[in-house]
């Protein structure tokens, strides 16, 4: 990978000879413990469907394209509500991972601490932390739990998300703003996007387009989904299942990014 700032502020310090090589060795070492991109784009991936199927996104997209948004005028144009949905809510993602993936690169230029790079430290605790959260969760719900929840909770944004004349006014087709806001105003912040920024950070500058290919691209397949088949989907799958798989997956790559750090750093 590229090297990180520590590195160039390091060589930068102009440090005695023995001790600067040492120390270039060193965050040489830990920069090439970096995620490669190849394992970037599959755990992104990974992490971000895992994280979209059944999630409030996910009923979002598939309310508006069943035509139940309220005032997307799309009565009887069925697959044309489902392209105009489609449009907005990939669009929204799109623009969230991108804001991921650069508050990644931010945090990756943060300074080592003592040899430690904060931001894979920070990346490996944030895994463990929603590994542990999800499956303390799926411990704890009952075993014909629907995704009702999740579901009404669309339903009450979607209520609540009437657009001003002068948004419906635009070139653009009303259900695309709506679908674009709902889903932003969903996803900013939420698993999906910190997994993003953490796998960025990890990554640096030369797994960034790596991290945005895998979530991206994950995003398109579960909103395809939620498009097409959100209802029989929604049918099959409980949130207890999806509690464990996510869970499990969280805690696989913070346990092999860990243990990748530790054995460069020992």
């Amino acid at each position: 990978g590229m090297p990180s700032l520590a590195l160039l502020l390091g060589a930068a310090a102009g440090a005695p000879g023995p001790a600067h090589a040492a120390g270039t060795v060193a965050a040489a070492a830990v920069e090439a413990a970096a995620i490669a991109p190849a394992d970037a784009i599959v755990q992104a991936f990974l992490l971000t469907f895992v994280s979209e199927i059944g999630d409030k996104t996910f009923f979002i997209a598939a309310i508006l394209a069943a035509g139940n948004g309220g005032g997307s005028g799309q009565d009887g144009q069925q697959s044309n509500t489902k392209v105009l949905t489609f449009v907005g809510a990939i669009l929204a993602l799109a623009v969230m991972t991108g804001l991921a993936v650069g508050l990644g690169q931010i945090f990756h230029a943060v300074p080592d601490a003592g040899g430690i790079p904060v931001d894979d430290v920070v990346s490996i605790l944030a895994f463990g932390f929603f590994g542990v959260k999800l499956l303390t969760d799926a411990w704890k719900m009952e075993d014909d739990g629907s995704l009702l929840d999740e579901r009404e909770e669309a339903e009450e944004e979607i209520k609540k998300s009437l657009l001003p004349d002068w948004l419906k006014s635009l070139a653009v087709p009303p259900l695309v703003i709506q679908a674009f806001l709902l889903v932003f105003a969903a996803e900013i912040g939420d698993r999906s996007f910190i997994s993003a920024a953490a796998l960025s950070a990890q990554g640096g500058p030369a797994g960034a387009l790596a991290v945005f290919i895998g979530g991206i691209s994950a995003h398109g397949m579960a909103t395809l989904l939620a498009v097409l088949l959100g209802e029989v989907i929604s049918k099959y799958v409980s949130e207890k299942q999806l509690a464990y798989i996510g869970g499990v997956l969280f805690l696989i790559f913070a346990a092999s990014s860990g243990a990748k750090l530790a054995g460069e750093l020992l």
